[in-house]
């Protein structure tokens, strides 16, 4: 019997609406809520805005296009 080898990753991303009319900008993905965390207290220390971060499954083979900020 073969064990279960799960296809996605969680990701956590964090937004920002700028009020453009363009919708939430991605600030930065990270793979732990730790790293999420730490750059949203950053950014509210530093630029006076309040992200949101958002939990998403991304597909392990898909994960090489998207962007990482560390």
């Amino acid at each position: 019997m073969m064990a279960y080898q799960r296809k996605t990753e969680d990701e956590y991303r964090l937004e920002y609406d700028y009020g453009t009319g363009l919708g939430p900008e991605v600030l930065g993905t990270y793979s732990t809520l730790a790293a999420a965390k730490i750059d949203k207290k950053a950014y509210i220390e530093n630029e006076g805005i309040y992200p949101v971060i958002h939990k998403v499954r991304v597909r392990k083979e898909d994960r090489s296009r998207v962007c990482r900020v560390w």
